[in-house]
């Protein structure tokens, strides 16, 4: 039996299934094992997320990166999730005319840059804690360690979302369309760890 972290970032009940309409991308629609490459395009939840090169915090950008879609459990949850290698993904809330106040995304990062950005305002920094707890006027925190982790992004509108590195994996992300994501001071229920357990069962169901 593969063993699994399961973080609790617990998001209040009020907030997902009274006043927001949240919606959740495990990437379980993907193809275990497809590769994506810096100008592809694919489609998660219905959410288009594109690919470009990092933009690194010093230096020349990769010459290759992809990100893969795989189940090893690296963002400490289980079913699919995306590794990324040296690329940066862009999800487009704004697309469909839906853009996100708030999102909560399950990470692994296992060293080099990391960017974040927020409607165009793209970071990059050395590691995670260098990161601004501001971009593109949306608060950031990190929370928990390294693998099985939680970045809460709260912002009005996030219409793009930018996150890329050179040795990072992203798992289940929720974003709420209509109100703010709680700080972590006032989250208070089950959180995406057992959102990853459910997706977990139903893909081998």
């Amino acid at each position: 039996m593969r063993k699994f972290l399961c973080t609790v970032i617990l998001i209040t009940a009020a907030a997902v299934t009274q006043n927001a309409a949240a919606v959740v991308m495990d990437f379980e629609d993907l193809n275990t094992g497809a590769t994506y490459n810096a100008s592809d395009f694919f489609y998660a939840s219905g959410v288009k997320i594109t690919v470009s090169p990092l933009e690194p915090a010093d230096g020349p950008p990769p010459v290759s990166g992809n990100v893969i879609v795989s189940d090893y459990g690296m963002a400490g949850g289980i079913g699919n999730e995306l590794q990324i290698n040296g690329v940066d993904l862009d999800f487009l809330f704004g697309s469909s005319g839906c853009p996100s106040c708030g999102l909560v995304i399950m990470f692994g990062y296992y060293g080099g840059d990391i960017s974040l950005g927020i409607n165009g305002d793209v970071r990059t920094a050395h590691d995670i804690a260098s990161l601004p707890s501001t971009i593109g006027g949306a608060s950031i925190k990190a929370i928990g360690g390294n693998v099985g982790a939680m970045l809460v992004i709260n912002g009005n509108p996030i219409n793009k979302l930018t996150i890329g590195g050179e040795n990072l994996y992203i798992d289940t992300a929720l974003s709420c369309e209509t109100e703010a994501i709680p700080e972590p001071a006032t989250i208070t229920l089950l959180g995406l760890g057992a959102l990853n357990i459910f997706a977990g069962r139903k893909k081998r169901n």
